[in-house]
């Protein structure tokens, strides 16, 4: 993603990333050489250093419209360690001047885990993202209320915006496996959590939801159906091992397939959800 920044945005980063204002830490000439060097820059500190912020602006201007702006961006409000400063009042004012270039920060969080439960969110971290409807448009899902989910639908919308058909993918069969294992747990079933695998979890929660395509109980339709979509959850597994960035891919995925994938992941997690919901009513 590449952005190009009027001067009134470059003064405003500079200042953020210098820590000029007390607003964010604090980055001594050392520092600031340290933070460009994760960009391609290999100055050294020496006398004819100059001044902090001027040094800041020349390099944003440097390398305004690369690919590299988009990391700068991020890691200038990477101080959520901080105990002392908030990087989102900053962000969020930052964000009122990237409007123009239809890109916001947004805060997510890298991988958490199961606790139990309850999902415990990994640490906070601003994403540059382009300012889009989404590609999706969950239903039943935003009723599930589970908060982990909603992250990951989210970062599909993302991956499909910035064309990353291969994250998308990924995230589109980590959302079938954690809608699962989330049911699974709520129907209090002895399950491994730590099973990677959707046909085997799907084969799990289609014993507890009673959509086995040879209940003689159900209508032949609908038991055509249901052996469709274990044929589904079937590709869905294989696509992502092939086409998505959980292994080696195998081949490079086109958007639309991508797009088919997210969508599948949304249309089977929303009919299980509803399945259970249908159960307690």
């Amino acid at each position: 993603m590449r952005v190009n920044l009027n001067n009134k945005s470059i003064e405003y980063l500079a200042n953020i990333i210098a820590g000029e204002e007390g607003l964010s830490p604090y980055r001594s000439g050392p520092k600031l050489i340290a933070f460009f060097r994760d960009f391609g820059e290999r100055d050294l500190y020496g006398n004819d250093f100059g001044s902090r912020v001027p040094y800041v602006i020349g390099k944003i201007q440097k390398l305004n419209g690369t690919d590299h702006i988009k990391g700068i961006i991020e890691s200038a409000f990477d101080y959520f360690d901080n105990h002392d400063l908030d990087p989102k009042p900053q962000a969020e004012k930052f964000n009122g001047l990237l409007v123009r270039y239809g890109v916001r920060l947004v805060v997510e969080h890298h991988s958490g885990f199961m606790q139990g439960r309850d999902y415990i969110k990994g640490p906070p971290y601003f994403e540059l993202v382009s300012i889009k409807e989404p590609s999706i448009q969950p239903i039943a899902l935003v009723r599930l209320n589970h908060q982990y989910i909603n992250e990951q639908l989210k970062k599909g919308n993302r991956r499909l915006q910035e064309n990353d058909a291969s994250g998308a993918i990924t995230i589109a069969y980590t959302l079938v496996e954690d809608v699962i294992k989330k049911l699974l747990t709520e129907l209090d079933c002895d399950f491994n959590l730590h099973e990677g695998d959707i046909r085997k979890l799907y084969g799990r929660i289609r014993k507890e939801l009673k959509l086995d395509p040879k209940a003689e109980e159900l209508d032949d339709r609908l038991k055509s159906i249901l052996d469709g979509l274990s044929k589904i959850i079937g590709g869905l597994y294989d696509v992502s091992n092939k086409a998505g960035d959980r292994h080696a891919r195998r081949y490079n995925p086109k958007y639309r397939h991508a797009k088919l994938a997210l969508n599948t992941s949304v249309t089977i997690s929303e009919f299980l959800v509803e399945t259970d919901q249908s159960r307690q009513t």
